[in-house]
């Protein structure tokens, strides 16, 4: 008997443990997108649980739209996993919640800069965008992002929907974009242009 209620104890405790772990975040209107709009997702979240977030808008008339998610966490010293969301998928769904495309890995926001500090520790901070773009008809669409949190102190999800000539894309991607030390691809050039000239002026001074 006593064998019995300790064997329905421990499954009580299993079924609310998956339970916490499989949690549905509630469902985000962004209403009618004329030129662009952002959402930024703080919920509490818990360590290994299961993350599933659905974000919905409409368009007044036909369009190119573009749909937009981006974070920046850390890498753990010791186990090397991200201090984030490990996406599952990115999609964008009509109003029948059937699949239209799924976003892939936006590569101007993708990336890792490490620094170590003394003991030898180093944390890695990293960046990671999903991205996806396409003509719609006017109507209602869902984006949708799974995944499962790594962290329960993971850094914020930034969301971010663009109708494209309707706004100019850097003012959106600055609206919506999560502060990061990674350099944009623009300085990547600048850099790479500083040290040609640095190059040069060494090489000069050498041969005088």
């Amino acid at each position: 008997m006593k064998l019995s209620s300790a064997i329905m104890v421990i499954v009580g405790l299993g079924s609310t443990l998956l339970a916490q772990a499989a949690t549905t975040a509630p469902t985000v209107n962004l209403g009618t997108v004329a030129t662009f709009t952002t959402f930024v997702d703080n919920d509490a979240r818990n360590y290994a649980q299961q993350y599933d977030r659905q974000l919905t808008f409409s368009l007044a008339s036909d369009a190119t739209v573009r749909i937009d998610m981006r974070q920046v966490g850390n890498t753990h010293w010791l186990d090397q996993y991200a201090h984030g969301l490990a996406v599952g998928s990115f999609t964008l769904l009509n109003s029948g919640q059937q699949l239209l495309g799924t976003a892939s890995l936006d590569p101007s926001f993708n990336g890792s800069k490490a620094s170590c500090n003394s003991g030898g520790r180093c944390n890695v901070e990293f960046a990671q965008g999903y991205t996806l773009t396409g003509p719609l008809a006017a109507g209602t669409y869902t984006m949708e992002l799974t995944g499962k949190w790594l962290s329960s102190n993971a850094s914020p999800l930034n969301f971010g929907v663009l109708v494209v000539g309707a706004a100019d894309q850097g003012t959106y991607l600055n609206a919506f974009t999560p502060a990061t030390n990674l350099p944009e691809p623009g300085s990547w050039v600048l850099m790479a242009l500083g040290f040609c000239g640095v190059a040069a002026v060494t090489k000069a001074k050498r041969k005088a």
